[in-house]
């Protein structure tokens, strides 16, 4: 089994859709990642939740990374039935993720479940690969004057990946040529 695990930092969310009829919801995350899943606490009555809750979620085949999603799914908990109502999804490639180091924290746009479904909001999420949680800190930080990414498309998604490097400095192959990415430069050898 791989040491290399995958970290979230479930930061918060805002402007969240009200799901309790009195204008505010019960909100929480479940995220999905490599048939692993995961929730954070529920915060009662609040559009713009903050949770600060990190997890680490074991890749059971590293070579596979590039091949899988992180989902990370917004649900109201509705406490008259025990139900979870749906808010909003984020799905994240395994090709986006890269090491603590240079991972920023990113608000991104809730997608909706379906086509006619009412939704708005975003999630901040920092995700980052790692081979020991325990050298990471709790530092968490926002950049200035960075705008929100959607990676709608691999082409949205090459092109919010250059930009993210070219900030960060770093040489960027992605979308470039054959496809290759921070992870298959530098975890895979």
């Amino acid at each position: 089994m791989s040491n290399l695990k995958v970290g979230v930092e479930v930061v918060g969310a805002y402007d969240l859709m009200a799901k309790d009829g009195q204008g505010s919801c019960s909100a929480f995350v479940e995220f999905h990642f490599d048939g692993q899943k995961f929730r954070t606490t529920t915060k009662d009555n609040d559009l713009n939740p903050i949770w600060n809750e990190t997890f680490y979620i074991n890749i059971t085949n590293p070579s596979k990374l590039p091949n899988l999603t992180l989902d990370a799914r917004v649900y109201h908990y509705n406490k008259s039935n025990s139900s979870k109502v749906f808010l909003g999804k984020v799905r994240l490639r395994g090709t986006s993720f890269v090491p603590y180091s240079d991972a920023l924290l990113v608000h991104y746009p809730l997608k909706k479940k379906f086509i006619f479904s009412r939704f708005k909001g975003r999630l901040g999420l920092k995700v980052f690969v790692t081979d020991d949680p325990s050298s990471i800190g709790g530092s968490i930080y926002h950049v200035p004057d960075v705008e929100p990414c959607s990676m709608n498309t691999d082409q949205d998604t090459h092109y919010e990946l250059n930009s993210i490097a070219s900030c960060l400095g770093l040489q960027s192959s992605y979308g470039n040529g054959p496809k290759q990415t921070w992870y298959d430069q530098n975890l895979i050898k």
